[in-house]
């Protein structure tokens, strides 16, 4: 397995265990997880839902264990509280530019690791 700078898949390995086809299955389900919620999460954020965000925020955190970048599960993490406590908007939004920033790249290695399997 190769290092990348921004995906860290210590976990899902831990869960896959010897189990290559185990983790094929893992990395395409994040993956595609990761490509469905951010555009998603924007949708939301565009539209004002608030309790909708915040849902799909925690729904998102479980996913993004599997990936192991500590930015974007702290980013996570803080907009879904952000949105809980009714932060104020404006410092929100940098978490969420903060994941749109960190998924394409997460995806990418994600992509060339996949292919390694």
């Amino acid at each position: 397995m190769k290092h990348h700078q921004h995906l860290d898949l210590n976990y899902l390995n831990t869960m896959a265990a010897d189990d290559e086809e185990l983790k094929k299955e893992l990395m395409v389900m994040l993956l595609d997880e990761m490509g469905r919620c951010l555009p998603e999460m924007r949708r939301f954020w565009n539209a004002e839902q608030w309790f909708s965000l915040q849902q799909l925020c925690h729904h998102t955190k479980s996913t993004l264990i599997y990936c192991g970048n500590q930015i974007v599960i702290q980013a996570n993490a803080a907009l879904e509280e952000g949105l809980k406590d009714n932060s104020k908007k404006k410092a929100l939004l940098a978490h969420l530019e903060k994941m749109e920033t960190f998924f394409p790249i997460i995806m990418q290695e994600l992509k060339v690791e996949l292919e390694q399997v």
